[in-house]
């Protein structure tokens, strides 16, 4: 799962095309990536379903802050896969 701000600094490219890779090789895999509607995330929508995922690669929307532990808690994996920018650089 991811959840947070869907912005491309933070690596969904990479994540959505690591999910496709992992099914191509047999792996049953499924994300789940939590945030609000944005023009990004109707571009990694549309990734998803180029890549025939949008059955794994799933958008449920944005979740109040205090159902986020819960929703942690339900995954078996939590991803945080923002790439190495200036920005990140800052932030790490």
């Amino acid at each position: 799962m991811y959840h947070g701000l869907i912005a491309e600094r933070h690596g969904l490219v990479t994540l959505i095309d690591a999910v496709r890779k992992l099914r191509d090789d047999g792996h049953d895999v499924v994300l789940d990536i939590f945030g609000g509607r944005n023009d990004f995330r109707d571009r990694m929508e549309a990734r998803g379903r180029e890549f025939g995922l949008q059955e794994v690669v799933r958008f449920p929307g944005r979740r109040p802050l205090e159902n986020i532990p819960g929703e942690i808690l339900a995954c078996d994996l939590g991803v945080i896969p923002n790439l190495r920018t200036p920005f990140t650089e800052i932030n790490f």
